[in-house]
């Protein structure tokens, strides 16, 4: 019984699902004859990889990870990085108060659309509404996004990304501050690769990593310059990412056919 439970399957969440659909539809396209075949998490929920990949008869461990930043916030506006670092420590408050009363369980992606005016005027009125959300969806693996309107102007969204680290983080789908952004990526992205390898170290497969894009701020062109210069990206077979509304793109492969996105093209620099 109790090996049973250790291998107990459970279902992908939404994003976990994203990435190997988009993966998968991305090798049927290069190769519609391919023979491809699929197992998650196959030796349990606390053991990696999170798919078994099959591909014409070769086997691959492929992990998944969403790749969003912890201290950003789409604001249009204010060029102020104080702006950040108030919301960031508005957040973390509440992250902690819910880590102390046993509600947090899971990732979640949160975004302000603008400054918000008057501040201190709306802002219990937010943590009662961000709190609320997440008790309600403690238990769920993801949860559809919910919208918070914060005064007359500005709203917040927030959203349950998975139930696989507890967290809240920031969200930033536009704006400035390049050079911070930029920083702020890769060194999320390390984080992500040294992760991955140390989970995948003892499986003598070829590794592939599927990153979803939820940072939503950089363009591709950077994610390639992040991961290519970092060396142990190279210690995988394949780095693909996963884009919401756009294309997908390999960073990094060994595979000689499947081409890396061209760091030169328009699509690279703008996304």
């Amino acid at each position: 019984m109790s090996g049973q439970q250790e291998h107990k399957k459970r279902q992908p969440s939404a994003w976990e699902l994203r990435c190997q659909t988009h993966f998968d539809a991305w090798l049927r396209q290069r190769d519609p004859n391919a023979v491809i075949t699929w197992d998650f998490e196959p030796y349990g929920h606390t053991k990696a990889p999170d798919y078994l990949l099959t591909l014409n008869g070769r086997g691959y461990a492929a992990e998944a990870a969403v790749v969003m930043g912890r201290e950003q916030i789409n604001n249009e506006n204010v060029s102020d990085l104080g702006v950040w670092h108030r919301l960031k420590g508005f957040l973390k408050a509440i992250e902690k108060d819910c880590k102390q009363k046993g509600v947090l369980s899971g990732t979640y992606a949160v975004s302000f659309d603008r400054a918000i005016e008057d501040y201190h005027r709306y802002r219990r009125d937010i943590q009662a509404r961000i709190v609320d959300y997440i008790s309600r969806t403690h238990d769920d693996d993801a949860a559809a996004t919910e919208t918070i309107r914060v005064g007359p102007k500005a709203s917040c969204e927030i959203d349950k990304l998975h139930n696989q680290s507890d967290y809240i983080g920031m969200v930033k789908s536009g704006g400035s501050w390049d050079a911070e952004v930029g920083r702020d990526l890769c060194d999320i992205l390390k984080e992500e690769i040294d992760d991955k390898i140390g989970k995948l170290q003892h499986i003598n497969l070829p590794h592939i990593l599927l990153l979803k894009d939820e940072f939503n701020l950089a363009s591709p062109y950077v994610w390639l310059d992040c991961l290519n210069s970092y060396a142990p990206t190279k210690t995988f077979h394949t780095v693909f990412v996963v884009v919401p509304h756009r294309h997908d793109y390999i960073v990094y492969s060994q595979e000689a056919n499947w081409p890396v996105l061209d760091r030169r093209s328009e699509y690279a620099r703008f996304g």
